[in-house]
């Protein structure tokens, strides 16, 4: 877990540099790649995750299934992370990049909880009335949630909309205990 709060240093300073050198398209291009060899292939997952105290093996591992698929400054980033013993962090960098890279762009990714799978209509009316709520493009992901019983959550940024029925059974108890103390 602690891969996760140390990446986005990582995939900041990555992002900055390429920015800067007019490379955006090959970051976007290896988080792809990164992201590709994480989903597709579980085990480098695990094996980052809890990597071996052997150096050498590590280093095998970096030296065959990143740096020959990588562009220069991501390589160097994940050459990094081995020197600073940060392997468990790897597997987290493809969504600090993304993360980096919508925030540059203005997006707020927006998770959207509902007890029950919406229909692309009514998909496209929520995330429409939500970037006019937040002023800006969002990147919303979807989750289901039957324990809500009805309506939906919102969450982004350090902010949380409860609209759900379970939060305003809640709220109603709440209210109701306060009034009859």
């Amino acid at each position: 877990m602690k891969g996760l709060f140390v990446v986005k240093r990582y995939a900041r300073a990555l992002f900055e540099v390429s920015r800067d050198n007019n490379r955006l398209g090959d970051l976007k291009e290896d988080a792809a790649v990164l992201n590709r060899l994480f989903t597709e292939a579980s085990e480098i997952r695990r094996y980052c995750l809890n990597p071996s105290d052997s150096r050498e093996k590590n280093r095998i591992l970096i030296d065959t299934a990143f740096l020959p698929y990588l562009g220069e400054y991501t390589a160097k980033t994940v050459e990094t992370l081995f020197q600073n013993g940060r392997l468990e962090a790897l597997p987290y960098l493809a969504d600090a990049l993304r993360e980096e890279m919508d925030r540059n762009a203005g997006i707020t990714t927006v998770i959207i909880e509902s007890a029950a799978e919406q229909n692309e209509e009514d998909r496209d009316r929520i995330v429409g009335r939500l970037e006019k709520r937040i002023g800006g493009g969002i990147r919303p992901e979807w989750r289901i949630r039957p324990e809500l019983l009805g309506g939906m959550t919102f969450q982004w940024n350090n902010r949380f909309l409860d609209m759900s029925l379970r939060g305003r059974v809640n709220h109603l108890k709440g209210t109701l205990k306060r009034k009859t103390i």
